[in-house]
């Protein structure tokens, strides 16, 4: 995969989303802002309840709330704020107790956070990208799954938001002193690497859900290069090229609505997307031996059953 692949986007005629959602609890991470905040205000105006998740300043995600309402013209109690900090494993604990104690559930789930590869360490001593990019999204992900329902006549979703990068990396390494150890800056491999780990548990989850008989699907999508507050950290002459070839926060989040409501994806569960149709990801995301040991390492290093899933 070249340069222009992993920055660029492929001019498509746009997937526009129709299907109403009316009655449905969709759960999206990182919503405050770019990818998320597009998701969220699209899945308000299909009529959702969308709780809106992340890590931003509670104020961050009011002003966003205002900005759907105007927009949409859903009422506030479409819209509900959920503190989750995906770089501190006991947080996510404490965020799924209080949602447990609420005894709701949820129909769709999008694992839309992620952060840029940058220096750095999560409080529980894992590089910022594996550790909030894979292992948050994960834990969120298996601690959620008992409160994710399927319909009476449709599977819930799962979406987990990949990148393109993935396949710029040279596999996965479970060495934790590698994994424990700061990454590079903005061109680091470390983030095609939790990218590439994150697609790789979404196909194996998958696999796990479909051996338990659970009508849970999961999908995984490569956005597009988007403009959001993502390349903020990025160097300026970065952000000047990003400008020349990004979509807007709406179109980076076609694809994950796509796959969380079209009804023709209903039996297809562990695909990888982009451009909101199937793609070809790395062949190491094919190897299912690799993903199975990566579970386990996943479970034992964040202390969940690896076969009690539900």
């Amino acid at each position: 995969m070249g340069f222009t692949p992993f920055f660029g986007n492929d001019p498509k005629p746009e997937w526009i989303p129709t299907q109403r959602q009316d009655g449905k609890t969709i759960l999206v991470t990182g919503a405050s802002r770019g990818i998320g905040y597009g998701t969220a205000e699209t899945l308000a105006a299909l009529g959702a309840r969308v709780i809106m998740a992340g890590n931003d300043p509670e104020s961050l995600f009011k002003e966003s709330m205002e900005k759907i309402i105007a927009s949409t013209g859903c009422s506030s109690d479409k819209l509900e704020y959920l503190a989750l900090d995906l770089g501190n494993l006991a947080s996510i604990r404490e965020t799924v107790s209080k949602w447990s104690q609420k005894g709701e559930k949820i129909d769709i789930l999008i694992n839309n956070a992620g952060i840029p590869g940058r220096p750095g360490t999560t409080s529980d001593g894992w590089e910022l990208c594996w550790g909030i990019n894979y292992l948050g999204t994960v834990l969120f992900t298996r601690l959620m799954l008992p409160y994710i329902k399927p319909g009476d006549d449709e599977p819930a979703r799962i979406v987990f938001v990949s990148s393109s990068a993935h396949a710029i990396t040279l596999g996965i390494s479970t060495d934790e002193g590698y994994l424990q150890k700061s990454g590079g800056g903005f061109f680091s491999l470390r983030y095609g690497e939790s990218k590439l780990a994150v697609l790789m548990f979404g196909q194996e989850l998958s696999r796990r859900l479909e051996a338990n008989k659970a009508k849970i699907n999961t999908y995984v999508v490569h956005p597009g290069t988007t403009g959001s507050g993502f390349w903020s950290s990025f160097p300026v002459f970065i952000q000047s090229m990003i400008k020349s070839v990004t979509q807007t926060p709406a179109q980076g989040a076609r694809t994950s609505i796509y796959c969380a409501t079209e009804p023709k994806l209903a039996n297809q569960s562990g695909k990888y997307y982009a451009d909101c149709e199937l793609a070809k990801h790395s062949f190491w995301a094919s190897d299912q031996e690799k993903a199975k040991l990566l579970w386990n390492k996943t479970c034992e290093w964040l202390d969940v059953d690896p076969d009690n899933i539900l």
